[in-house]
């Protein structure tokens, strides 16, 4: 008697090209979905830093004292000062941040106005010019930004920026960076750009 092929079930071939047909599916989608992530911490990175000088612009403008947005390398914090002694220098006498904005896990400052260490930062003016400063007050001129779209293969990074942040501890190797520009002027973001290092290796 010939056994009905409905209530045989599935044969091993069959199952076989149903999970390889599975493991198919989910390979693409672990790749579209790593791609659409991709930088996604440094991107966030940026935009932190740039709410932090909106926040420092709307803070001097609206109390009509300088503030300092001072950048924490060892810790990856922006932390914002009033200046308390006016005198327009950010000195210990600023005291305590005022506010502290972190850098998303595992995103570092790269490098802050011209430095890769120390803690530069940013004064705020009450009539919402900034300057860059080194660790030791001077004044780090303002950047010539002269290259655009930094993507995954496209151009080289720049050589200079305001701000870079990175992804991992390492700035040689880091896979991800982003290049921030700052208007002098307005103490605004001119522009921020995303690059990714071809051929790095994801970090774990």
């Amino acid at each position: 008697m010939k056994r009905d092929r409905a209530a045989a079930g599935f044969t091993l071939i069959e199952l076989l090209v149903v999970i390889a047909i599975i493991l198919i599916v989910v390979s693409t989608s672990i790749y579209l979905v790593g791609g659409f992530f991709k930088g996604s911490a440094v991107k966030e990175a940026g935009r932190v830093v740039a709410a932090a000088f909106a926040r420092g612009r709307q803070q001097a403008s609206t109390t009509r004292l300088v503030h300092f947005l001072v950048f924490d390398f060892g810790a990856s914090v922006m932390r914002l000062h009033v200046d308390q002694n006016r005198d327009r220098v950010f000195t210990s006498a600023d005291g305590t941040a005022a506010e502290s904005m972190p850098l998303p896990p595992n995103v570092y400052f790269d490098r802050v106005a011209g430095q890769t260490s120390g803690g530069p930062y940013a004064a705020f003016q009450p009539d919402g010019s900034v300057t860059m400063h080194t660790s030791t007050g001077g004044v780090f001129p303002d950047v010539s930004w002269s290259g655009t779209g930094y993507r995954e293969g496209g151009n080289d990074p720049p050589t200079s920026s305001d701000i870079t942040v990175r992804l991992g501890p390492d700035s040689a190797n880091a896979p991800d960076k982003v290049y921030i520009d700052v208007v002098p002027v307005t103490g605004m973001i001119r522009k921020m750009e995303y690059y990714h290092r071809t051929g790095a290796s994801a970090l774990p």
